[in-house]
């Protein structure tokens, strides 16, 4: 099992402030079926998204956010049926999962109109094979 965390805060002279976050998460298991048949099983998930705050004028006060969201399974299988030859093969699956940006007023005099953009979703599946 293997994570990663990163965050920033980041303001640029009063006007603007930018803040971001990152997330990754990975969980392997290997596994033994036989001398000849061996696997090796992941789930990783991963998130990023971040904040722009605009706040230099009270009529132009604003916040954009925007995420993305990833999740993986995978299962790696190697097939050795005689001594010099090997078989790889395996299937994955990829979820997406997008949220490009909802723009929001700050505050009673900001004149920023509210601006959600359509979240998107995305199944991916793959099948790989190989043999040497």
């Amino acid at each position: 099992m293997s994570g990663y965390v990163s965050n920033d805060n980041f303001d640029y002279y009063k006007e603007s402030a930018f803040n971001y976050r990152n997330f990754a998460s990975t969980l392997k298991w290997k596994h033994t079926f036989s001398p000849k048949l061996y696997a090796q099983f992941s789930a990783v998930i991963s998130n990023y998204n971040y904040q722009l705050n605009s706040i230099q004028d009270s009529t132009t006060y604003s916040s954009l956010n925007y995420r993305l969201d990833q999740k993986i399974l995978r299962a790696d299988f190697v097939y050795r049926p005689i001594d010099g030859h090997k078989i790889d093969f395996g299937l994955d699956a990829i979820t997406y999962s997008l949220s490009p940006g909802v723009q929001k007023p700050v505050g009673f005099y900001s004149e920023i109109p509210r601006k959600l953009l359509k979240t998107s979703r995305l199944l991916n599946h793959h099948s790989i094979s190989a043999m040497n």
